[in-house]
């Protein structure tokens, strides 16, 4: 689930880089809410729509980023066939023009190494030669541990400078440091992962579950907007038409009864098929604007079209 989050979480993000287990974890889960919502709701329904549309620029995006991961062009994904093959394959080792690997660190050269015009290549300066016997895997983790706690501490709050060691704000008493529940290890305020086991931080899992309890509220609103719309529409099939003619096979009345009663739109008409009276009752009481054919002139000779104005509907 966390996976699928996560791609929700970029919603309109192109840049950067997507492995193949992000990408085929959302789309995982994005079957399967759609089978859900089309069980419950039916394929055609409000719900199962409104989802699929909210659903159509994650999908987008995320495709573009699995493209990036193999130094392809986001272009690649309106090519068919060969997509798929690109979403299947695993992606560079290492940093590549789209930006660095999403695995982690690289092992050997990568192909930003070797290509002058890539922003890694050019903004990074170039790596410092490092004698494999003589520095061990201890002492390198060691001293990116080391680098990670020295640094100042920034609060988002106040803009606070405050040591690295420090939990709480010295200014503003906000939070500073994360502490890892696996490892230990303080991460700065804000952040994702933790920077030492990659284990994700309280503030993510709060982060994360305020989105799913918002996406479920509003899943829950639209499914209470599917209900109403569906009682409105099975009201209205409770309408009865009603017709009525003249022996010269005109029509002479047109409306719906409901409960025994005129409900809904009602026309009457003159034997030459001219209207006499049209508008909308409710419950046999008028409503609405009635438009109405009144006598005028000496003894009636003349007619002319008023509109009477009832209280609304």
């Amino acid at each position: 689930m966390s996976w699928y989050l996560r791609v929700l979480e970029k919603y309109f993000v192109l840049e950067g880089r997507a492995r193949r287990k992000e990408f085929w974890m959302f789309y995982v889960f994005f079957i399967g809410f759609t089978l859900l919502l089309a069980i419950f709701f039916g394929p055609y329904g409000g719900v199962s729509g409104l989802y699929y549309l909210a659903m159509l620029i994650p999908n987008w995006t995320v495709s573009v980023r699995r493209l990036h991961d193999s130094d392809h062009s986001g272009w690649f994904v309106i090519v068919p066939f060969y997509n798929l093959y690109l979403f299947c394959i695993d992606g560079t080792s290492g940093d590549n023009r789209f930006g660095p690997d999403p695995k982690g660190a690289a092992i050997g050269p990568t192909k930003a190494d070797f290509i002058p015009d890539s922003p890694i290549y050019r903004d990074s300066p170039p790596p410092a030669q490092v004698d494999a016997i003589a520095q061990s895997p201890e002492d390198s983790s060691r001293q990116n541990v080391d680098q990670s706690q020295s640094s100042v501490l920034l609060c988002s709050e106040c803009g606070h400078e405050n040591p690295a060691e420090v939990n709480f704000c010295t200014k503003c008493r906000a939070k500073m440091t994360l502490e890892c529940n696996k490892c230990g290890f303080k991460s700065p305020q804000g952040s994702d992962f933790c920077g030492s086991c990659g284990e994700d931080t309280e503030f993510r899992v709060e982060k994360m579950a305020r989105n799913a309890a918002l996406a479920a509220e509003a899943a829950a609103t639209a499914a209470a907007e599917a209900a109403r719309v569906a009682a409105a529409v099975a009201r209205d099939a409770a309408l009865i038409p009603v017709e009525r003619h003249f022996d010269n096979g005109q029509l002479q009345m047109k409306g719906y009864q409901k409960e025994g009663k005129w409900h809904g739109p009602f026309a009457r008409y003159h034997e030459n098929g001219q209207i006499l009276e049209k508008g909308t009752y409710n419950m046999s009481e008028r409503c609405g604007e009635w438009i109405q054919e009144r006598s005028t002139g000496f003894l009636g000779g003349k007619t002319t079209t008023v509109t009477v104005t009832h209280p609304p509907c």
